[in-house]
């Protein structure tokens, strides 16, 4: 995989692999971007962005396995009798409950096939969860060009459910760019770039998992001095941005 490869890529499964390949040793003395944390912060992430579907005993679940991570908690062993999915009224999400259960109780596992899993879950519920949808619109346009058909080809349901699942993938390789940044440029923070200010408003994205300040970031690494586009422009791009975001953990000095 080169540069442009893994900066364009839409499968999540491809960049990880890349990370844990030979090829991966080239520049592990650049960045600490391999690590067990951010690997747990990706799955969780992952996770997060089911949003309103999960009920909040999963979101308490995939917030203890984020402390966790960062030490802040023990590591927790699978509360399969704490998660309740009584408590929520989301038709779409009950649709797609086995792909969502299937990512919840993957989601904490240590090894490295569990989490890679969670993605390939995730995705599948938002396929489940999205179809209703997709294909009234396709039915919609039909209806519009003047045809009437009896049935769905089952042939147009698996290439909606296809496009939904990769539209996801991609969503995560993202969100995977962003926790571990670009492993073929080396991106150095300077100690005088890490004001007061610089670090109290990534500390307080990073605890509240709200990064909509980014923009806010970069001005106050340009008031210290910072004029490097790769971490100006990180904060200015729209995202996604996730718990584990370089920038953010190279602020905070986290790995």
């Amino acid at each position: 995989m080169d540069e442009s490869h893994w900066l364009t890529s839409t499968d999540p499964v491809a960049l990880r692999e890349f990370l844990g390949s030979r090829a991966r040793s080239l520049f592990a003395r650049r960045q600490s971007w391999a690590t067990a944390r951010k690997s747990q912060l990706f799955a969780t992430a992952c996770c997060r962005r089911l949003g309103g579907w999960l009920p909040p005993s999963f979101v308490a679940w995939l917030d203890w396995l984020d402390d966790a991570a960062d030490g802040r908690r023990e590591p927790p062993r699978y509360p399969r009798d704490q998660l309740d999915w009584e408590d929520s009224d989301q038709p779409a999400a009950r649709a797609a409950l086995p792909s969502i259960w299937s990512a919840m109780t993957r989601v904490g596992r240590s090894d490295e096939a569990g989490r890679l899993a969670v993605s390939d879950f995730v995705a599948n519920a938002f396929a489940v969860a999205g179809m209703s949808t997709a294909l009234s619109a396709w039915l919609a346009d039909e209806l519009r060009e003047g045809r009437t058909p009896d049935q769905i080809p089952d042939a147009v349901i698996e290439g909606i459910r296809e496009q939904l699942r990769l539209a996801e993938r991609a969503a995560h390789a993202a969100v995977l760019r962003d926790i571990v940044g670009n492993p073929f440029r080396r991106a150095d923070l300077l100690a005088e770039w890490r004001t007061t200010d610089a670090v109290a408003m990534a500390r307080r994205m990073y605890d509240d998992r709200d990064f909509a300040g980014m923009p806010i970031l970069a001005d106050a690494l340009e008031e210290a001095g910072c004029t490097d586009a790769v971490f100006l422009r990180h904060c200015r791009e729209p995202g996604p941005h996730a718990r584990g975001c370089w920038l953010v953990d190279a602020i905070l000095r986290l790995e």
